[in-house]
């Protein structure tokens, strides 16, 4: 995984730039490459994370990575994220694209994650609150035909999660929607299992269940 900027000389007589942001994101790295070895995350997941903090980078009162973890308290993270909100993509009329509220906690998670990677290695005594960004899900809807479709659809889940979808959707008597995360640790998908009342379709009477996800 690559590494993120580090400074090699550093005001070791001040302890809030002993360790900088760019060393909390390379210790980030070296957790994240655990999960990933232990498919739990994915590479791509990562890669993402890569690219967040490149953009994160880009603001000057980061210092280019430099700037120590412990002074990024919740006025930075405030004013960053209001900036970064702003956004960066010029359109044809010469305006600037703000980005949506889902993207900039996407990337505010980037920055979560190398706060969390500090804190474990008591870098910083806490965690800073970081800024509310609520924004609606559209989910679309995708609907599983056979078996062959569940098991192409759990062939790209993680083992846990891939297990659990298994078992929620291919065991028949569940009439409950039922809640699963496919891509994240909170509930953000729903699976939903209805079993088909015999004589209901006709191609294919008294069969398994219609099986529907709400991704």
């Amino acid at each position: 995984m690559k590494q993120a900027p580090s400074s090699d000389a550093r005001n070791t007589s001040d302890p809030t730039t002993l360790h900088t942001l760019g060393d909390a994101f390379n210790a980030a790295g070296a957790d994240f490459a655990q999960l990933v070895r232990a498919r739990v995350r994915s590479s791509e997941t990562w890669d993402m994370h890569q690219v967040n903090f490149r953009r994160w980078l880009s603001h000057e009162s980061l210092q280019g990575g430099e700037i120590g973890i412990a002074l990024l308290d919740e006025e930075m993270l405030s004013s960053l994220a209001l900036r970064e909100l702003r956004g960066r993509r010029t359109m044809s009329d010469g305006t600037i694209k703000p980005i949506c509220n889902s993207t900039l906690s996407k990337r505010l998670s980037t920055m979560r994650l190398c706060c969390h990677a500090g804190k474990r290695r008591r870098w910083i005594a806490r965690l800073p609150e970081f800024p509310v960004t609520p924004y609606r899900r559209r989910p679309g809807c995708t609907y599983l035909r056979s078996k062959d479709e569940l098991a192409l659809l759990c062939s790209s889940l993680i083992p846990d999660r891939a297990d659990c979808t298994r078992s929620l959707l291919a065991s028949p008597g569940s009439l409950k929607p039922l809640s699963w995360a496919r891509k994240s640790s909170c509930p953000s998908a729903m699976v939903q299992a209805e079993r088909s009342v015999p004589g209901d379709s006709p191609e294919s009477p008294g069969t398994d269940d219609d099986l529907e996800t709400r991704e």
